[in-house]
């Protein structure tokens, strides 16, 4: 079974216990990620983790240490959009958090 969705990227893999493979990958419009239960050879279908209609969600997985990764952790910012103030914030030319207010 192919376990990669098309147009999927940055795919981070972990082994949580003994044969449980989990991985989390990008997906537009969002982070989606699978489980297998036997080491690989079956998968679950996917699971959509955090999506955003109005702009791009880049993620990191971060796993607990140890001789195996009992718990993972999911984290994300956005690219693009925001508030007005935001965006403004974000224009060329513009230190970063400036304001524009003299």
């Amino acid at each position: 079974m192919d376990i990669v969705d098309p147009g999927t990227s940055y795919p981070q893999s972990f082994q949580l216990v003994p044969g449980e493979l989990f991985v989390s990958y990008r997906q537009q419009p969002g982070w989606r990620c699978r489980r297998s239960a036997d080491a690989g050879a079956s998968w679950a279908k996917p699971v959509d983790i955090a999506a955003s209609e109005d702009c791009a969600i880049y993620g990191i997985t971060i796993a607990q240490t140890g001789e195996y990764l009992r718990k993972v952790h999911f984290v994300w910012s956005r690219l693009s959009g925001g508030t007005e103030e935001e965006i403004r914030d974000k224009s060329p030319g513009m230190p970063f958090g400036s304001s524009g207010i003299n």
